[in-house]
């Protein structure tokens, strides 16, 4: 067999036990529910954002009051009810004791037990006011009904962008975007390292090298392990994207295109931080010095994500760019960005560039120390020595 098909069928047996392991289906499953979860939570719990307020009328009341709160009630979204035949010291003790949100008195005069409700003020005096504004325009001999029927008419035009804004100026989405790749990348791989280890400790890999290259085995570990990530990642978004349309919620503006923008960045950094956790798994012998050979991969990874999370608040600015350049921090800052605005195909292709070039140059170099690892057992073997090895 050529070295494509040997990778290939490496690649086929990683991902063929992996996808029946109770591991691989459990976490699917759960984490398959918990993005539902999350998606349809709203539409079955909806949270109560509305405020219900008690409003107490004392005195004349002219007829304008009443529609009049109950269109700044709708425009605040809130409930309230009113309070009527009461004297003015009973309101005033009820809106000290908080029976009472406020009192209204003779049109003209509001009672607040203080001032820290900014949406009840708005909602009595926005009332006040609508009522004063109406009794001016009738002094002015003007009718109170055509001027807001004139104001309020729909602008009869058509519009034309010619530059939309494209960006979305929450910084939690940046975030969010970080945190996943980051979680998800580091998350296969850690299967790959061991993978890498339960091959080795068991002494299984002596017999897979009798018919496999050391380096067509990485890279068949790596394809195979990161084709099930991809296929883990596409099974959520398949759930999420469904229950968000199940729900009625909709799917977020280009949501297609952004999810394969973050697959494609997946694969890549993946691709890198693979590798180096095959080489860290394949300098040990022992499950309890796998956590400190994957130290220097965390170490790397948790700086780019810090650097990349940190920069994701100003995606369009110099720092992002230079940074979406360097091939440690493109994975995490390139999948913000992208959720964020649309980065131009120019700064992609070249992100995109320097990071294949990365990964061939490392899988080259890791494939050698790899090979001169994989069948060292005992203490953990140093660089210089699996690099002499080869």
């Amino acid at each position: 067999m050529n070295a494509w098909q040997t990778i290939r069928l490496v690649a086929g047996r990683e991902l063929g036990l992996r996808i029946r392991g109770r591991a691989f289906r459990f976490s699917t499953l759960v984490t398959v529910l918990l993005v539902i979860g999350v998606i349809a939570a709203p539409t079955f719990f909806p949270g109560d954002d509305e405020t219900d307020y008690q409003l107490a009328l004392i005195g004349d009341t002219p007829a304008e009051l009443r529609p009049a709160i109950e269109e700044s009630a709708a425009l605040l979204n809130v409930r309230y009810s009113l309070v009527e035949d009461i004297a003015l010291q009973e309101a005033e003790d009820a809106v000290l004791d908080g029976d009472v949100d406020a009192a209204i008195v003779n049109s003209a005069t509001v009672i607040l037990k203080n001032d820290n409700d900014d949406r009840l003020r708005s909602l009595v005096g926005g009332a006040l006011r609508r009522i004063e504004q109406s009794q001016r325009l009738r002094e002015a001999g003007l009718d109170p009904e055509k001027v807001a029927e004139t104001l309020g008419a729909a602008p009869d035009f058509q519009e034309r962008i010619l530059e939309p804004d494209r960006n979305n100026d929450d910084p939690q989405v940046g975030f969010f975007a970080v945190a996943a790749m980051f979680g998800a990348i580091l998350l296969y791989s850690q299967w790959v390292m061991s993978g890498v280890l339960e091959e080795k400790s068991s002494r299984v890999v002596e017999v897979i090298l009798g018919a496999v290259t050391p380096r067509r085995l990485m890279a068949g570990k790596v394809l195979g392990i990161g084709s099930l990530g991809l296929l883990q990642l596409a099974i959520l978004a398949a759930a999420g994207g469904a229950a968000a349309v199940a729900t009625g919620s909709g799917l977020p503006q280009a949501g297609v295109t952004a999810a394969l923008t973050a697959m494609f960045w997946f694969l890549l950094g993946f691709s890198f931080y693979a590798v180096l956790s095959a080489v860290a798994a394949a300098l040990v012998s022992r499950q309890e010095d796998l956590q400190v050979a994957f130290l220097p991969v965390m170490g790397v990874a948790m700086t780019s994500y810090m650097f990349a999370f940190a920069t994701s608040q100003n995606p369009e600015g110099s720092v992002a760019r230079i940074g979406s350049l360097v091939p440690t921090v493109a994975p995490f800052l390139m999948s913000a960005r992208a959720a964020q605005s649309s980065v131009p195909l120019t700064e992609q292709a070249a992100a995109a560039g320097l990071m294949v070039l990365s990964i061939w140059a490392l899988a080259v170099v890791g494939a050698r120390i790899y090979s001169g690892a994989i069948l060292r057992f005992g203490p953990r073997t140093k660089l210089r020595e699996a690099w002499k090895r080869t």
